[in-house]
């Protein structure tokens, strides 16, 4: 019997980073799942994994947190390659069977959650 990869899934490990980010971006997708996030090297950023993993074409929106004020593909060592468009917050994705995706969420200035700017 094989089991849906979906089905292993376990909630993400925390790294105390000191970058405070009060939402997270999701994904609305029968088959794309977050595969990781993390900050960027250079500390300006969210780099996010994309996984396709059903082994089949899918489609996607990535919902943004206000924060992020631009959104690129990257290789995986974060090099950007292509700007995406941004929709009402919004991110339509189109990803080929297996594929992984990384991309660059750049933050404009995270809000304040204690109010102090």
């Amino acid at each position: 019997m094989t089991a849906d990869a979906d089905n292993f899934l376990i909630k993400p490990v925390i790294n105390y980073t000191g970058l405070n980010v009060p939402e997270m971006p999701t994904i609305q997708s029968d088959n794309i799942r977050i595969g990781s996030i993390k900050i960027s090297e250079d500390e300006t950023s969210i780099i996010l994994r994309l996984v396709e993993y059903k082994g089949r074409a899918a489609e996607g929106l990535l919902q943004l947190p206000v924060y992020i004020n631009s959104v690129f593909l990257t290789d995986m060592m974060e090099n950007e390659i292509e700007q995406l468009d941004i929709i009402n917050d919004v991110v339509n994705l189109k990803m080929l069977p297996f594929k992984i995706l990384t991309l660059k969420l750049k933050i404009e200035k995270p809000p304040s959650q204690d109010g102090k700017e």
